[in-house]
């Protein structure tokens, strides 16, 4: 290594090395172990030093190689507790997982890109609003050409009091959304559409209502309330939704899982798959535990008997302590062995983050606009005439 690397070298260890021991606490859980990770990892950092093109991930780079380092020796200990401080927020997120964010547009034509979700490994799903009210057509942005283009307008009936298209989501090769129409009588009723995700075959029909999250799998439709009075289903030709027996306290996650988590918490948690009727639940603790807030079928949050919030896996293998986050939403299972994301809460003064429990790794992000989703949730925030968006499932 040159004498002017060697200098850059020692720079970056004088000015986030502080830093990047206090990330290591937080994996490790003690100063002795946070110190070995750390002194590993500059080891190996100090071996490619010259071959990093771009210093600005040059952090990020020893954060990877001390989460990796972290895994090996839990996958040995094979149960850790998380605890100490948060970690020390400093990474944006396009640094930390380059390979989970894309940039888009923010506007296209007159109106304002929403990014809904994505419909396969490179379409991505947009709504474009005029008004915080009114989303007036659907398009499709392709990360391959870096081009967007018009799905479908939506339509805009006359003689009525307000038409709005909205609770949009797409799975199956399908999309879905509600459309809450207001008579100039003061009545209220639904029409749900159906198309395929190419914009062809798009059909509208009226029902009764099947809840705020629902998917359309081999024509039919599947939704679930925030009532959580039960999962319904009904053909995508029409008809009435019909409730799935013994679904009561459910709600759709992760097609095809459903599970009993809910905001004020619950004594029977389980999840469910639609589809085959596999059932599992967390296995048990010491003391009685108050599920709450998020699950889906591998992973499952919690309050301990100290009150602190914890992730825990569905077979008991690993368990985590969420100090200083807020989860507000799991996102395992379906991409990563049960990882957890977690955003901090929006009236922390810290800027909002994502933070992979089971890897450690932190990105920071400047929004906090979130799509929830049984697919594909995708979280964004603006960038100037773009909108960074972060597709969870590739974290």
């Amino acid at each position: 290594m040159s004498e002017t690397a060697d200098e850059a070298f020692a720079q970056f260890v004088r000015a986030r090395g502080a830093s990047l021991m206090r990330y290591g606490f937080l994996l490790s859980g003690n100063e002795a172990d946070a110190a070995d990770l750390l002194q590993d990892a500059l080891i190996g950092l100090r071996g490619k030093w010259s071959r990093i093109r771009r210093q600005e991930a040059v952090e990020a780079y020893v954060r990877r190689s001390m989460a990796r380092q972290y895994i090996r020796i839990w996958r040995r200990r094979r149960r850790e507790h998380l605890v100490g401080t948060p970690p020390d927020l400093t990474a944006p997120a396009d640094q930390v997982w380059p390979q989970a964010v894309i940039t888009v547009p923010a506007r296209f034509g007159a109106g304002a890109n929403e990014p809904i979700t994505m419909l396969d490994e490179h379409r991505m799903l947009l709504a474009v609003r005029v008004s915080a009210d009114k989303v007036v057509s659907l398009a499709v942005y392709d990360t391959r050409t870096g081009t967007e283009r018009l799905l479908t307008d939506l339509p805009d009936p006359p003689g009525v009091r307000g038409y709005w298209p909205g609770a949009f989501t797409a799975a199956g090769g399908m999309v879905v959304w509600t459309a809450y129409v207001f008579g100039n009588d003061r009545s209220q009723t639904s029409e749900y559409w159906t198309m395929r995700d190419d914009g062809t075959d798009k059909r509208r029909f009226t029902t009764g209502d099947v809840g705020e999250r629902r998917v359309a799998v081999d024509g039919t439709l599947y939704g679930s309330g925030m009532d959580r009075g039960g999962i319904s289903r009904m053909p995508l030709a029409g008809g009435t939704p019909a409730k799935i027996a013994g679904s009561e306290g459910f709600e759709i996650t992760r097609w095809p899982w459903a599970v009993t988590a809910a905001p004020a918490g619950t004594d029977r948690p389980e999840a469910w798959n639609l589809l085959t009727g596999e059932r599992r639940t967390p296995k048990p603790r010491p003391q009685p535990t108050r599920w709450w807030t998020a699950a889906d079928q591998d992973v499952w949050l919690g309050l301990d008997a100290n009150g602190r919030t914890f992730a825990q896996a569905t077979d008991g293998s690993w368990e985590l302590t969420t100090n200083g986050f807020e989860a507000r939403s799991i996102t395992g299972g379906r991409f990563d062995r049960g990882t957890v994301k977690n955003w901090l809460h929006p009236n922390d003064p810290r800027p909002p983050a994502i933070w992979d429990l089971r890897t450690g790794l932190v990105g920071t992000f400047t929004g906090d606009s979130f799509r929830q989703q049984v697919s594909r949730p995708l979280l964004w925030s603006p960038a100037g005439d773009s909108l960074k968006v972060v597709d969870v499932s590739r974290i």
